[in-house]
């Protein structure tokens, strides 16, 4: 994917097309447009179309709506899963869309009767292709684009669930050149525990875990409830807001053959865990995943917290907020017979240091507070 579609000119898309048979739609008849002429200034005197003359005019197009399925963003390409790569690897697209066309390139997407153009336009297709995304992996931004492009490719359909890593491997390739990360299955190894931020947005009462895939990962969270998986760098969390990350100090995945597009065997991830002594941290919420429903301010005893991210509070922060945030997981301990004790993930639980601070004490408190962390042992997630 990588080598073909970034070298291709232009990509013809049957995007309303709701199987093979339907092609581009080119043949469907339209009606044809209006074509009126409007004087460049108008004259309050005159409420007539302007005549032919030899002042300048402007020349507008009146066709009649199709509905609401013409529309790009309702058009059955955007619920197919492997469509998404390929359109965000594409340098041109041009789409067809029940006779009408939408052109998209690297600087411009617009409908070929002015209906819409990429300044109003709020779908994924923004930030596309990806050589748009230069700029915003160079200011912090790596984890928040890497996590839209996800909550994207989660409301997408696959055939076939095992589809999913294999249809992100041309992605993959490329931002592997921007970033010089390395992929930990669909996440990244650099922030790998803010990567691991990851929550339900909404409740449920049953979360059956893909069997074989490492609780730890989305992709252990079955298909038809990925639609509502969160991440807290949506709340506009970028990389320089991160004061203290986690130590990984394991990550292995195990493939049968060619990463990503052969069967997964098996996940080794190890990471400190540690306890905040300073900046009096206190449980804001808990978002539980196996069968639990969300729960606000309490959680299980028996689940063991084990910290990710602390977030510095912005400068922008309204009076009361500015405080400091503490990311963890919530785990549950796994006996295995004859062998060393592992954890599983049970959910994500966000802490607020108890009292805001000023901004010129941010600094101060984060040093205070990176200094009070303690190394309590080595835990693997299983």
């Amino acid at each position: 994917m990588a080598s073909i579609f970034p070298c291709a000119d232009i990509f013809l898309s049957a995007a309303s097309a709701r199987n093979s048979t339907e092609g581009c739609g080119i043949d469907n008849p339209l009606e044809p447009a209006s074509r009126f002429l409007f004087p460049f200034v108008l004259d309050n005197g005159y409420d007539i179309l302007a005549r032919v003359c030899d002042a300048p005019s402007t020349r507008l197009l009146i066709r009649k709506e199709s509905g609401a399925s013409s529309r790009l963003e309702t058009c059955p390409i955007q619920k197919r899963g492997w469509i998404l790569q390929e359109i965000l690897l594409a340098r041109r697209v041009l789409y067809f869309i029940e006779g009408h066309m939408i052109w998209h390139c690297h600087n411009l997407l617009q409908a070929e009767d002015g209906h819409f153009t990429k300044t109003d336009y709020n779908g994924i297709l923004c930030s596309a292709p990806l050589y748009n995304w230069k700029e915003q992996l160079q200011t912090g931004m790596e984890v928040r684009v890497w996590w839209d492009i996800l909550r994207n490719l989660f409301r997408r359909n696959f055939t076939k669930l095992e589809d999913t890593l294999p249809s992100l491997v041309g992605l993959m390739y490329l931002w592997q050149g921007y970033t010089n990360d390395e992929p930990v299955l669909g996440l990244w190894k650099k922030d790998l525990p803010f990567h691991m931020c990851w929550f339900f947005g909404s409740s449920l009462s049953v979360v059956d875990r893909v069997r074989g895939q490492p609780s730890w990962c989305w992709t252990s969270v079955p298909q038809e409830h990925r639609g509502i998986i969160e991440h807290i760098s949506l709340d506009y969390v970028v990389s320089e807001d991160i004061v203290w990350q986690a130590v990984v100090e394991v990550v292995n995945i195990q493939w049968e053959g060619r990463p990503f597009v052969s069967h997964f065997q098996h996940a080794d991830l190890s990471l400190n865990r540690v306890r905040a002594t300073k900046g009096a941290f206190y449980q804001a919420k808990s978002y539980m995943l196996d069968n639990k429903e969300e729960k606000e301010f309490m959680r299980p005893e028996a689940l063991e917290i084990v910290p990710l991210i602390i977030i510095k509070p912005s400068c922008t922060e309204q009076p009361g907020e500015a405080r400091f945030r503490m990311h963890s997981l919530l785990v549950e301990r796994i006996n295995l017979t004859g062998k060393q004790a592992k954890y599983r993930r049970k959910g994500h639980a966000e802490f607020l240091s108890l009292s805001d601070c000023a901004d010129s004490e941010i600094e101060e408190r984060v040093d205070e507070i990176i200094g009070g962390i303690e190394t309590i042992d080595v835990i693997e997630v299983i």
